[in-house]
């Protein structure tokens, strides 16, 4: 599958905004594009980080514990 990098910060974009409304603040931008990869590819993270746990709370990114 080909790159595509605005659609990736596109996607992060959404998570960033809804995790701001609940009072967290994403401190590391290349969590959230790393979520968008995994959502926009439609498989999920392997990640024990509740960084990642409150991007998913929030969108669709699936995680495996």
């Amino acid at each position: 599958m080909p790159a595509r990098p605005l659609f990736d910060y596109e996607v992060a974009a959404e998570p960033n905004s809804r995790c701001r409304v609940d009072g967290f603040n994403p401190a590391n931008t290349n969590d959230l594009l790393i979520a968008a990869v995994a959502i926009g590819k439609q498989v999920p993270l392997l990640a024990a980080d509740a960084g990642f746990e409150r991007i998913a709370a929030v969108s669709s990114l699936r995680l495996v514990a």
